[in-house]
């Protein structure tokens, strides 16, 4: 598949679940992809990357369990493409 893999927005709010909670994780990831211009499903490694790094502009711990979040992105891309 190579650079045509995509990141389900499921994905994502699987990064942030265990520190924000399912639905908290799921509008963040919304909100800042609507607000970024994205879809709402699928989305690039570059996107999802832009995605996490808007949330991660917000203090506490959602920002810091954000900021973590965009170094494993990465390792989802591969996950997808195998």
């Amino acid at each position: 598949m190579g650079s045509q893999s995509s990141i389900h927005r499921r994905d994502l709010v699987g990064l942030l679940r265990a520190s924000v909670g399912e639905e908290k994780a799921s509008a963040l990831i919304f909100d800042a992809a609507i607000k970024l211009g994205f879809g709402t499903f699928d989305y690039s490694e570059a996107q999802a990357v832009a995605i996490l790094a808007e949330i991660a502009r917000e203090p506490g711990l959602v920002g810091i369990a954000a900021g973590l979040a965009k170094t494993r992105v990465p390792r989802l891309m591969k996950q997808s493409e195998s």
